[in-house]
């Protein structure tokens, strides 16, 4: 299948609803690197939700968010600490946005960022359809000792409109066994450790 070029951004029931397999399995692939105390960043969406809902068991940690969903997951347990960013809420994407939340991020620095994305390109770079959010997820990135990327593998069939960073910005991908063959060469320019979620 080509590559489809692409602004459309779909609602976060829809995104939830897609891939679920997948996302499950990177999810608890995602959960094997945090350890109790760590300091965290989830990025708004339906991976992180994945993973969000996994961390009940972890103890003491510190996880910043902008995802609503994300903190009505972790709300309700009294082992961790929740941090919302602020924002404007952005109608059916349950995701906090605006420099609120950009200026909050930039402050933070955090053990580890588990960010998502729209788009992993051949040449490298991550892409997200929504230009709005880049600023916030290169907040994030910064943020972190350590980034690691949650896309499973229908991201690589997809172009982002608006570039977010390179593979060479993140630690850690973590993905499917769907995802494309040429992901070892542009992991190997990268420097990106690679993870398959089974």
């Amino acid at each position: 299948r080509s590559s489809q070029s692409t602004t459309l951004e779909l609602p976060y029931e829809l995104k939830k609803q897609q891939n679920v397999s997948a996302k499950n399995q990177i999810a608890h692939r995602a959960l094997e690197l945090i350890e109790d105390g760590d300091t965290l960043i989830l990025d708004a969406g339906s991976t992180t939700y994945a993973l969000a809902q996994l961390l009940a068991n972890k103890q003491r940690l510190t996880v910043v968010t902008n995802d609503l969903q994300i903190a009505i997951s972790l709300a309700a347990s009294p082992n961790n600490h929740l941090i919302c960013t602020g924002g404007i809420a952005r109608p059916h994407d349950f995701s906090l946005q605006g420099t609120e939340v950009e200026n909050f991020i930039k402050n933070l620095k955090v053990d580890k960022t588990f960010l998502g994305a729209d788009a992993i390109h051949e040449d490298g770079t991550i892409g997200n359809v929504n230009i709005e959010e880049v600023a916030i997820k290169q907040a994030m990135v910064n943020a972190a000792s350590s980034v690691i990327l949650l896309a499973d593998a229908s991201k690589f069939n997809l172009i982002g409109f608006a570039k977010v960073c390179d593979l060479k910005d993140v630690d850690i991908l973590i993905t499917d066994e769907e995802c494309p063959q040429y992901i070892d060469r542009i992991l190997a320019e990268s420097g990106t450790e690679l993870i398959i979620a089974k």
